[in-house]
C-alpha cells in the first residue's frame, strides 16, 4: 500500500487524494460477493438510460462488510483529516453496470446532507478498474475550498441533485480495484456514463467528527458507530443510540 507523501497537505491543497492498494483484489472480491447479497437494492436514475444499483448501509445486515468498513487501516487514511474522535457516518455501493448511461452531475456529498461541522469525508473504494470508459469519478481539484454551494434539483437528472450547471471541466481520477479515492464531502464530483462492457462498482464509506450534528436537524450522529477515540481506532466500535435505517432514508426523501 502507498499513501500520499504528505496526505494532509495534499487534501488541504486539492480536497482529495488517492491510497493504492488499501484493499487486496481477492478482499475486493469477497466485498462484492457481500454487496451483491444485499436485500435492498435501489435502482437510481432514469429505466431507459441504464440504471445504477444503490445499496445503503449494508454493514448493519452484513458482519462480513461491518468488519470491512471499521478496518483498522481505515486509520491512516481518516485520522489525519478528521482528527482522534471519528464516527462511521454512512456508507452504500454504488454499481454502473456495462452500458449504463446513467450520469450523476456535479455536485457535493454536503449539497445532500449538510453536517455541522461543515465537512466530512467520502472514501471512494474501488471494487472494479474505473477509468473514464466505465465511469470514474471526476473531481474539480480545490472546490471544496468555497463551502457548500446551492443545489437544486433536477428532473433530467432523476433523483439526483446539481450543483454546478456546466457539464464540462474538471479531472479524472481513474483507479485501480481496490484503491480508495477519499475526498472531502465540500468537493464538486461528478461521474459520467460507462459506455464499456465491463462494471464499475464501488463502496463509498464516508466518516465524521464524533461530535459532528445534522445541519437540518441539528440532532448529534450518535446513533452511528464511533470507530475512533481519543485517536485509537477501536477493536469494538459503538454507538450510544439506536440507528433507524428507515427514518433516515424517508427524513432524507423529505429533505
Amino acid at each position: 500500500m502507498t499513501a500520499p507523501r504528505d496526505q494532509r497537505s495534499e487534501f488541504d491543497d486539492q480536497g482529495y487524494f488517492v491510497v493504492s492498494g488499501l484493499f487486496t483484489p481477492a478482499e475486493c472480491d469477497d466485498i462484492v460477493d457481500r454487496i451483491e447479497q444485499t436485500a435492498l437494492t435501489l435502482p437510481l436514475g432514469q429505466p431507459d438510460a441504464g440504471q445504477m444499483l444503490y445499496r445503503p448501509m449494508m454493514h448493519l445486515a452484513d458482519e462480513a462488510l461491518l468488519k470491512v468498513c471499521t478496518d483498522p487501516r481505515w486509520a491512516e487514511v481518516v485520522v489525519p483529516i478528521l482528527g482522534p474522535d471519528v464516527r462511521l457516518y454512512w456508507e452504500q455501493s454504488v454499481a454502473k453496470p456495462a452500458q449504463a448511461r446513467t450520469e450523476l452531475p456535479w455536485h457535493q456529498d454536503n449539497g445532500y446532507t449538510p453536517m455541522i461541522p461543515e465537512r466530512y469525508l467520502s472514501c471512494w473504494l474501488a471494487l472494479d478498474d474505473a477509468d473514464t470508459d466505465n465511469g470514474c469519478l471526476w473531481l474539480i481539484p480545490g472546490s471544496h475550498r468555497q463551502g457548500t454551494l446551492p443545489h437544486r434539483d433536477d428532473t433530467e437528472f432523476g433523483p439526483f441533485r446539481v450543483g454546478r450547471d456546466e457539464r464540462e471541466g474538471g479531472l479524472p481520477v481513474p483507479v485501480r480495484r481496490g484503491d480508495v479515492l477519499a475526498f472531502s464531502s465540500l468537493m464538486l464530483h461528478r461521474s459520467g456514463p460507462n459506455v464499456s462492457g465491463r462494471n464499475r462498482r464501488a463502496w463509498i464509506i464516508q466518516f465524521c467528527e464524533a461530535d459532528a450534528v445534522s445541519g437540518l436537524s441539528k440532532q448529534p450522529f450518535d446513533d452511528r458507530l464511533r470507530v475512533c477515540k481519543d485517536g485509537e481506532w477501536l477493536a469494538e466500535p459503538y454507538r450510544e443510540r439506536d440507528f433507524d435505517l428507515l427514518r433516515v432514508l424517508a427524513s432524507y426523501q423529505r429533505d
